[in-house]
């Protein structure tokens, strides 16, 4: 989850689960494990951790459908 935030703090822009774990890759901040589907794992957490009450993430689902941004804003 770090390296997501991590990830949309430096593009700048608003990506997709796909383009955050390709990037994450490209930047050396996460490798991928046996798991066939690390897309759908880090969706789930971050939706997960978006709906927590007990802690806000510096990100936000983006109006761009199925895509996530960076805010700034860690609470």
């Amino acid at each position: 989850l770090e390296a997501a935030i991590e990830t949309l703090k430096r593009s700048g822009k608003p990506m997709n689960v796909k383009e955050i774990i390709a990037a994450m890759i490209e930047a050396n901040l996460w490798e991928p494990g046996p798991g066939k589907t690390p897309h759908l794992s880090l969706s789930s957490t971050i939706q997960r951790n978006l709906k927590k009450t007990d802690r806000q993430l510096p990100i936000k689902k983006s109006e761009e459908r199925g895509k996530f941004e960076y805010t700034g804003e860690a609470k």
